[in-house]
């Protein structure tokens, strides 16, 4: 019998009816889910203070008020109060960076995603902004000696080439995805169409998917983009980007989907366009209900696709913009012309989401304890 403490944000953002707007908070949800229901593992969870007070399966739930973010002294001299005395075979944090336990490792780091920006002077003025959270992500994984389980090859190379962790202290566990349950039924689209989620922010690749549009539009081939944007009413500068870019007509904003069964269902295929995402799994979400996805090479989740087999890649290096155009002209002309090919990375896309789950990605951390 294991006995687990796992650190996490907060229960509420993982359970409430607002919650799981990221995937740190899915993974931490699924992780309590399939640890609660584990024979062999007793597991207690912790948290910031939260509505959350039991959970099948939990035999505890510690809330407390503390504050983690900052240099987070006060979290942590609450939490090693809280863990005084405790026996656990593994302390284990989801989200939060820690001086000690086991880390889970689900997002790039802050010199990765600087860097892979590929606008010098922006990285630059981005590394000099964030020195601070950056020197404080330092000292959090000062020690080395313990055990870190990234979400792909790509976060497990960052953390090992930025903060020099030893390569075999690292462990790649695949996030995964709940199958639909019930029947659906795939819209047919009279326009090709592409969808997106953007929560924000540059590292997302949005700007570069406008501009690849730009090019779409030019070769008059039709198309229209359903882009999901929460923050969409407050940012300007990107209403100004679109009008520029005269793609009004061909984008529509949506905002958040509780459910995102009518969205997969109603796009002929998904774009991660993302100059830095630690896996991606909307691409996962997307293939189980037969949508495959177009994915840059420097998203975590391309390490499962195959290009025309069950989804699509294009290349980050040089011409990021114009490989996506040509990629996204690729499949729209596959649909077109070779609908029984299309079809057929449609059926890959479902087999490879099917793959993927969460039990198994919470036993292989337990199992690697």
């Amino acid at each position: 019998m294991k006995e687990i403490a796992l650190i996490i944000d907060s229960l509420d953002k993982s359970f409430s009816e607002e919650g799981i707007k990221g995937g740190g908070n899915k993974v931490s949800r699924h992780l309590v889910l399939e640890w609660a229901k584990n024979p062999e593992i007793n597991l207690d969870v912790y948290s910031s203070k939260s509505s959350v007070n039991n959970l099948d399966g939990v035999r505890e739930i510690i809330n407390s008020d503390w504050h983690l973010y900052g240099e987070g002294e006060q979290f942590f001299s609450q939490l090693k109060e809280l863990l005084n005395g405790k026996n656990y075979d593994a302390v284990i944090f989801n989200d939060i960076f820690a001086e000690e336990g086991h880390l889970i490792l689900n997002c790039n780091s802050l010199p990765y995603r600087y860097s892979n920006c590929k606008n010098f002077l922006l990285s630059i003025i981005l590394k000099f902004l964030k020195r601070k959270k950056i020197a404080v992500q330092k000292r959090f994984l000062q020690n080395k000696n313990r055990k870190f389980f990234a979400v792909s090859n790509i976060v497990k190379e960052d953390y090992a080439k930025n903060f020099g962790i030893p390569y075999e202290n690292i462990f790649t566990a695949y996030p995964g995805i709940e199958m639909p349950m019930q029947d659906y039924q795939k819209k047919k689209n009279s326009v090709f169409t592409f969808g997106i989620v953007n929560s924000g922010g540059y590292n997302k690749g949005i700007y570069t998917l406008i501009s690849s549009l730009k090019l779409l539009k030019r070769t008059k081939i039709p198309f229209k983009l359903k882009l999901i944007y929460p923050k969409y009413n407050n940012d300007s500068f990107f209403k100004f980007y679109l009008k520029l870019n005269r793609l009004e007509d061909e984008v529509e904003i949506l905002e958040f989907q509780k459910n995102m069964t009518d969205f997969y269902n109603s796009i002929d295929c998904l774009l991660l366009p993302s100059f830095s995402e630690a896996f991606g799994l909307v691409v996962l979400e997307a293939a189980s209900f037969s949508t495959p996805s177009i994915v840059s090479s420097t998203s975590g989740v391309s390490e499962i696709i195959l290009d025309k087999k069950n989804g699509f890649l294009f290349s980050m290096k040089n011409n990021r913009k114009k490989n996506l155009f040509k990629k996204m002209k690729e499949v729209i002309n596959l649909k077109k012309e070779k609908p029984d090919e299309f079809e057929k990375v449609q059926k890959n896309a479902h087999e490879t989401a099917q793959k993927y789950s969460w039990k198994n990605f919470a036993d292989s951390i337990a199992n690697n304890l």
